[in-house]
């Protein structure tokens, strides 16, 4: 008869904010979306600092990678496609390494790189920046070792980056 007179009282669990544009950035910490020379200096750091074959080889396709893309932005088209075929082959590399050391998010992100770079003979100054963003994501996966997000993490970040795909394709 006691416990009937006293009010219900009722639990709620909120689940935490998992998107990534909260875990990843704020105004005072984290990195920006577009990565600065200082920021990328700041990930090559941490990840050289690693020093094992796996990140010093990732490095090294990533430093590719990123010279590449500064290259596809300031020749003229007809000599971009040698550069086009060295990131598809850069970007499937990276996505094999993903695969064998486990890092799931690499082997996604560098599918999704090598998927787009597969449809496209030649890059303008947009293509070239979206190619840039994967590069960039990549250097965060590998410095952050981001082996594991949350499903709904991951399934939002690659929401975004197929958006990203979409808009300039």
């Amino acid at each position: 008869m006691i416990a009937a007179t006293r009010p219900r009282m009722r639990a709620r669990f909120t689940e935490p904010d998992m998107r990534l544009s909260k875990k990843a950035t704020s105004l005072t910490t984290g990195f920006p979306l577009r990565l600065s020379d200082a920021d990328l200096a700041k990930l090559e750091a941490v990840i050289e600092n690693a020093k094992d074959e796996f990140t010093s080889t990732v490095l090294a396709r990533l430093r590719q990678l990123r010279g590449l893309v500064a290259q596809m932005t300031t020749l003229p088209d007809a000599r971009k496609l040698p550069l086009v075929e060295e990131v598809k082959a850069a970007a499937y590399e990276i996505k094999g390494l993903g695969t064998m050391f486990g890092y799931p998010n690499l082997t996604a992100v560098a599918s999704m790189l090598h998927n787009y770079v597969d449809t496209k003979p030649r890059f303008s100054r947009r293509q070239a920046a979206v190619v840039g963003i994967h590069v960039d994501l990549l250097y965060v996966i590998v410095a952050q070792r981001l082996t594991y997000l949350a499903p709904s993490t991951e399934t939002e970040l690659m929401a975004a980056l197929a958006l990203l795909v979409a808009r300039w394709p």
